[in-house]
């Protein structure tokens, strides 16, 4: 006796899209920003085409996770707030990653 599960193949190949575009460093994994902002995304809440371009315009100098961290919080609100249709970076990175997730 067999059956087959409805869905389940594209589970499967999404699973391997989203392991296929991660990094694992020191046991956690680890999405680029430019994964994660695509230009669609970027165009939907802003005026940016590419997360390049709002770390450049922000300000701030923005290489590394270790450089964005350094960003004082309120600072860092203000501009996303100022600059796109978010209040906030959290709220900004949410969507974004839920964007990402729903189109894998």
């Amino acid at each position: 006796m067999s059956f087959e599960i409805d869905g389940l193949k594209e589970l499967q190949n999404k699973l391997e899209a989203i392991t296929n575009s991660v990094q694992e460093i020191d046991g956690r994994e680890i999405i680029s920003f430019v994964k994660i902002f695509t230009p669609s995304f970027l165009a939907s809440c802003s005026n940016f085409t590419s997360v390049e371009e709002l770390f450049s315009a922000s300000g701030f100098k923005v290489n590394t996770q270790e450089d964005l961290e350094a960003i004082p919080d309120v600072e860092w609100n203000s501009f996303i707030s100022d600059n796109t249709s978010y209040q906030n970076w959290a709220e900004m990175l949410n969507a974004a990653v839920n964007q990402w997730a729903k189109e894998l």
